[in-house]
Formats: C-alpha cells, structure tokens, sequence
C-alpha cells in the first residue's frame, strides 16, 4: 500500500461519524443518580463534545404561557461563562467576569405575554427555543476515549467544569444538554488529532467555561 493510500485511509477512519448528536443532561443526571449505567444513552467511544444550555425544558408547556415567559426571562440572563477572579496586581483583585444578560426589559416582557397568550403562539415559541439551541455558544468543550466514561466523570463532580457548576447558583446539570460527535476508533484512546479538533471547537464556539482546550 503507497504512502497515499495509508494516509488516506488514516483520515477516513478518523472522520467524524453521523454529525452532531445530543442527549438531555437531565437524562443524562438522572441515570447517575439511579447509579444506571450512561452507555444506555451515550456510546463508549471516542468524541468531541459540548455541554450547551437547555432552552426548552420538559415543563414547558403549551399552554402555560407564564411559565414559558418565566423560562424566557430566565435565559435571558443566566451565566453562559465565567472566569475566576485574577489577582492583577499586589493591591487588585479582580473578582470575574461573567458572561450574561439583564433579563427581559419591562416593554419586551408585555409584548411576549400578550403574545404567548395564545396556544398556538405559545406552541411556536417552544419550538423556537428547541430549534436556536442548536445555534447556541458552548458553555463547556472537551474530548474524550470514552465519551460515557468521560460523562460519569462530569455528573460525580471530578472534572473542572463540574467544580465551575457546583458553585453556580443559576446552573445545574437538568439545564443543560449534552451535544457530541463521535470521532476516531477504538484504539484512539489519546488521539492528538481530536485534541486539535477540540481546541478550534471550543475556540469558534466561545465555550467560555473551557479553562484549558486542547
């Protein structure tokens, strides 16, 4: 086989397989604390991945516009990253910076209820947060040998992002969804080439959680 050929073989089996997939984070949470195992939802393989923000949560239902205003006034605001504080100088202290909005302005919050009063708006809007989650920033990117290991690792509190959560009084692991995309083959346990991947993801993606990419 040429020095081509290999080369072009290498790169086929490291190719992403089937795009983008997601899995609830409250699933996903619910099952390591049942201690049921999380390959019932994720495969044991290698991947990139992102945890994003949640927008349309189970509860939100049609028609309960005001608890469908409520979740709207509530991503409008909540962290999408934060840094840890950075000591400048002998005598400054920098407490962070937070990634976030205000909330809902009173004029848009009146404009929304009236428009949500109605089922088959209130329907429309649900299906506009399922469908801009996918255009979200990642809050958090890593890769991972074993996509479902690397999970458990997260939900058990060990990981750094894990750590950045638990002391976050507006986020938990039922507002996020796990987005993934498998890459490489059983022997790439500790592939350089996804780590590269990995990095250009969490760059272009913001992922203002991510301490360390790549």
């Amino acid at each position: 086989m040429s020095a081509e050929s290999r080369a072009s073989n290498t790169t086929v089996s490291r190719r992403a397989d089937g795009g983008w997939q997601h899995a609830s984070g409250a699933d996903l949470y619910g099952l390591y604390q049942e201690t049921k195992p999380l390959a019932t939802l994720l495969p044991e393989k290698p991947a990139i991945y992102m945890w994003k923000l949640r927008l349309r949560h189970d509860h939100l239902i049609k028609h309960d516009p005001q608890r469908t205003l409520r979740q709207l006034m509530r991503i409008t605001k909540v962290s999408q990253g934060r840094t840890q504080p950075i000591q400048a100088s002998h005598g400054l202290r920098v407490l962070g910076i937070q990634l976030c909005g205000t909330t809902l302005p009173e004029n848009k919050k009146r404009v929304l209820a009236t428009f949500l009063a109605r089922p088959a708006n209130s329907g429309w809007m649900l299906n506009y947060l399922e469908d801009l989650e996918q255009h979200l920033p990642a809050l958090y990117v890593g890769e991972a040998g074993n996509l479902s290991k690397r999970t458990l690792d997260h939900l058990s509190g060990v990981t750094d992002f894990a750590r950045l959560l638990e002391h976050d009084p507006e986020l938990a692991w039922t507002d996020l969804n796990l987005y993934y995309m498998i890459m490489g083959g059983p022997t790439d346990a500790d592939s350089p080439l996804r780590k590269a991947v990995e990095y250009i993801t969490a760059v272009v993606t913001v992922s203002a959680f991510t301490q360390r990419p790549g």
